[in-house]
């Protein structure tokens, strides 16, 4: 086991007791163990963030138990320095919502333009409801956004559900980028 995983373990260890450690994803994920009962507080959202600045990584923090779950409902923090790509989802709604700093909510067309800019933060507009197969983006504004995300399950990792738009996809790595740089 390399060192920085084991860094990770005893990092998580302390701090999320509850958490089993899911290294199979994009970003480290945190699977609440199997019936557990668990509040998110203050306390938590100091936790979270301390445990994505000292990795220097986003994290997830999964209130389901396990993949199969029908509902998926997850604590996400994403650095300001985090790259996302706009994305749609098929058949699948989603709920953000806002629990600290701030972020650009972006809605697309299927051409790429923007129809809908929000800013979201804890005290205005801090709950969205973005319906299946719309185009979306969120941009964190602050050093850590840290959002609610729920939707339904079970989630694949072979079929994440994912999908990048035509317009972004024909994009190469370096357009893509400079369309994100100047969205911010």
């Amino acid at each position: 086991m390399d060192i920085i995983k084991k860094k990770i373990i005893t990092l998580c260890k302390k701090k999320f007791l509850n958490f089993n450690i899911d290294f199979k994803g994009k970003s480290l994920s945190l699977i609440l163990n199997d019936k557990k009962d668990y509040n998110f507080t203050k306390k938590e959202l100091k936790k979270i963030l301390y445990l994505s600045k000292k990795l220097d990584q986003d994290v997830r923090l999964c209130l389901h138990s396990n993949f199969l779950s029908t509902l998926q409902s997850m604590i996400i923090v994403n650095r300001k320095s985090s790259i996302l790509f706009p994305h749609y989802h098929k058949n699948m709604d989603e709920v953000f919502s806002v629990i600290y700093g701030n972020c650009y909510f972006y809605k697309f067309d299927k051409k790429g333009k923007i129809v809908e800019k929000l800013k979201m933060s804890p005290k205005s507009n801090s709950i969205k409801y973005v319906p299946s197969s719309h185009i979306h983006l969120i941009i964190p504004r602050s050093p850590f956004l840290v959002f609610h995300e729920t939707h339904k399950g079970p989630f694949s990792r072979y079929n994440r559900n994912f999908y990048l738009p035509s317009w972004f996809k024909k994009m190469n790595s370096k357009k893509q980028l400079i369309f994100l740089k100047n969205l911010i």
